[in-house]
């Protein structure tokens, strides 16, 4: 959800007043992969984003698909994540991350046109 997205936000930012809206600059660096494929690495260099995943989550370019999932774009350049609420009916949150700026932000898009990837949340008890 948007609140979970906060939560982490707060938490790899050390900002207590961060929002989901906000574009969590600097928290790009700290989530992102160093990954390599096939000898290649994932992210290309740029000093705005290093790709430390000092926080650990580890981060890919996977991209995102549309034309009902049969095309994918952007490997290699963005990192899309869905949240699990939804801006309307037809519309939901998401997350990205493009290799060349620090930030996170989010955006929304059309369910049914575009993928993005998951990742799951545990709450811990």
């Amino acid at each position: 959800t948007n609140e979970d997205w906060e939560d982490f936000g707060r938490a790899v930012c050390k900002d207590s007043s961060l929002t989901f809206y906000d574009d969590w600059v600097g928290s790009a660096e700290k989530t992102s992969a160093n990954a390599y494929f096939l000898e290649e690495k994932m992210w290309p260099y740029n000093p705005d984003n290093e790709h430390t995943n000092d926080f650990g989550w580890n981060a890919l370019p996977m991209g995102y698909t549309r034309n009902n999932h049969t095309e994918f774009e952007a490997v290699g350049d963005y990192g899309f994540w869905w949240s699990a609420s939804e801006k309307n009916s037809d519309q939901a949150y998401y997350r990205y991350i493009y290799k060349d700026l620090s930030s996170f932000p989010m955006n929304y898009t059309s369910k049914t046109d575009f993928g993005a990837s998951v990742r799951c949340v545990r709450i811990a008890r």
